[in-house]
């Protein structure tokens, strides 16, 4: 699903993607770099449910121990490619906790990941 402009919300059931968890990407050959979809800039907490401007950025105030990993691994460099291309399409989007939010962003970049033809590798990657 391409992300929605600004004040706009998804649309269907398939556009929702609510666990509760926040799925970030965590890179293993730097352990500080990481990237996840917040609502806003990080000044303040996202207070808006949908309709916020999103951002991709790293997770203020929070490092790499007090997350949990698992899952495949992927090449950093690809990954970082990657990230790259869907950057602009992400930061130019709002946030909205049902269907534009965290998971959906790291659902864009593993499958952006994919069309690149990554590869994952083992069972002790990130979200």
């Amino acid at each position: 699903m391409d992300p929605f402009p600004p004040g706009k919300a998804p649309s269907g059931p398939s556009a929702l993607d609510l666990q509760q968890a926040h799925e970030q990407l965590w890179f293993d050959d730097d352990p500080n770099e990481n990237a996840g979809f917040f609502a806003g800039d990080g000044s303040r907490p996202g207070l808006k449910i949908c309709g916020e401007r999103g951002e991709v950025r790293s997770d203020f105030g929070h490092n790499r121990r007090q997350y949990k990993f698992f899952g495949p691994t992927y090449d950093d460099d690809l990954m970082r490619t990657a990230l790259y291309n869907i950057l602009p399409k992400w930061n130019s989007s709002s946030y909205c906790l049902a269907g534009q939010n965290c998971q959906n962003f790291a659902d864009a970049l593993r499958n952006e990941y994919a069309q690149l033809g990554g590869q994952t590798h083992g069972a002790t990657g990130s979200w």
